[in-house]
This record gives structure tokens, C-alpha cells and sequence, in this order.
């Protein structure tokens, strides 16, 4: 809501318990039929996961090739979900650890089991409530834990939004 005075503009926001409403920061991206594998450097070092992002939709937030950056300019508390279909990279069982990183630090982390021998890739999802301050980046990463067998990440869905 805006008033006008004598051609000064006062604007107005609504505040529920002193935090801005009706101003939401969010994104969702996706990776959709990668068949582009991520390798895997060394054991337990995580890496960028490789494959096209789209990006369908983006609000206080721009897109990288690896990373998110949120540019908003109120520091808030997001609820991230990651919706993920991988395999291995190859037919060795191994274990696979999915981590999410603010600014290259790790903030959650889920452990998948994966080959790529039975033919179906398998279904996992992760999520975080983190808090983002302006130039603050998100990204998802991965590494083997069990060797350096490549990655496959086919599809992901990633959003984010303030609570």
C-alpha cells in the first residue's frame, strides 16, 4: 500500500510478529533426462552434480551452473526439498552421499545405496529449513563413499521457498 503526500510516497508493509508478509523469496529447478554422469575425484570429497538446469521459477534468487544465489535483501528461513532419481555411474554397489551446501559448507546430508545393474534408477529426497542472507548460494552435491565411481543424477526437482 502506497500514499501519496504532496509527491512523497510512504510505503507501507504488513508485519505479522514484526516479520514482512506478502513478500515471498523462492525458486524451483529442475534437471530433467541427464544422462550426463558426475565423476567422482576422490572418496568422500563431494562434487558438483552435473546436468542442465531449468529454471522455472525464480524470486529474490538467480541461477549459476552449479548454484543458487538468493538476492534478496531480508534475511529469511527457507524450506529446501530436493526431489531426486539417480543411479550409479556404473555396476558397483556402492554408497552415495547427497548433500545440500550453503556458501561450500555442508548443511544436510542423506546416504543412498546405488547400482546401476538391476535396470530402474531409484527415487530419494532431501530437505532443510536454512536460513539465507543476500549473496548467500545453495547447491546440491555428491560423493561416493565407497570409492570414485561416477554419479548419475537423471532428474531433479529443487525448491525452495521463505516460511
Amino acid at each position: 500500500m502506497a500514499f501519496e503526500i504532496d509527491d512523497i510516497i510512504i510505503e507501507e508493509s504488513l508485519k505479522v510478529n514484526g516479520l514482512p508478509v506478502g513478500n515471498p523469496s523462492y525458486f524451483f529447478q529442475e534437471i530433467q533426462d541427464n544422462v550426463t554422469a558426475t565423476s567422482i575425484i576422490t572418496q568422500g570429497d563431494y562434487e558438483s552434480i552435473i546436468g542442465t538446469r531449468i529454471d522455472k521459477e525464480l524470486q529474490d534468487f538467480t541461477s549459476g551452473a552449479f548454484a543458487l544465489t538468493y538476492i534478496g535483501l531480508l534475511t529469511k528461513k527457507f524450506k529446501i526439498s530436493a526431489s531426486i532419481t539417480h543411479e550409479a555411474g556404473s555396476t558397483l554397489f556402492h554408497q552415495y552421499s547427497l548433500a545440500i551446501f550453503k556458501n561450500g559448507i555442508l548443511q544436510t546430508k542423506i546416504i543412498s545405496a546405488l547400482d546401476n545393474s538391476v535396470g530402474y534408477p531409484r527415487n530419494t529426497s532431501l530437505n532443510a529449513i536454512i536460513e539465507l542472507s543476500e549473496n548467500d548460494t545453495i547447491e546440491l552435491k555428491v560423493t561416493d563413499l565407497d570409492g570414485d565411481q561416477s554419479y548419475l543424477l537423471m532428474d531433479l526437482q529443487l525448491t525452495g521457498n521463505s516460511i
